[in-house]
């Protein structure tokens, strides 16, 4: 395998699994912001607090990531487990659900079924709305989690994808 398997990015952030992490740190430091870690971590440092062009860890330091699912853009959960305390905690982010429906309600096995067995989820929550100066509460149903990303194409494992458009579709797969 290689050294780095690249699993996801977002605008400041990225999400890789290393074979090396000393060795993948000794290459990447100088790009990453360290200032979100404890104070007490070796790490710290606010030097590259807030500045463009740098990383961040999103687990802080603290976490290793056991398994990723991500099934499209600002939609994916990861299973953690934090490295002091051996405890576990899931991280889940699905764009346009609000944040209780997410913490309380889908869970990382719906995010895996929805990845491996191509199964779709609907959830519905309560919102305040307001229309013509009238505030009132609605349901909504929506579709929260769904195997099917439009804007990638998937090749047959199921769990690799790129860009539309891109020149590895046909040469590789069609």
């Amino acid at each position: 395998g290689s050294d780095l398997d690249l699993a996801m990015t977002d605008t400041d952030s990225v999400l890789a699994k290393l074979s090396d992490p000393k060795k993948f740190f000794e290459n990447f430091d100088c790009y990453m912001d360290y200032s979100n870690y404890d104070e007490d971590h070796p790490k710290f440092d606010q030097s590259n607090k807030a500045k463009l062009g740098f990383f961040k860890d999103e687990l802080c330091g603290k976490y290793v990531c056991q398994e990723f699912i991500g099934l499209r853009s600002k939609c994916y959960a990861l299973n953690l487990t934090n490295e002091k305390s051996n405890e576990s905690k899931e991280k889940k982010v699905c764009k346009g659900l609000g944040k209780a429906a997410i913490m309380n309600r889908l869970k990382f096995n719906q995010y895996k079924d929805c990845l491996l067995k191509n199964t779709t989820f609907r959830h519905e929550f309560h919102s305040i709305r307001s229309k013509n100066h009238n505030i009132k509460t609605v349901l909504i149903r929506k579709k929260a989690l769904n195997y099917a990303d439009t804007k990638r194409w998937i090749f047959d494992c199921g769990i690799h994808s790129v860009p539309y458009g891109s020149y590895i579709i046909e040469k590789y797969g069609g």
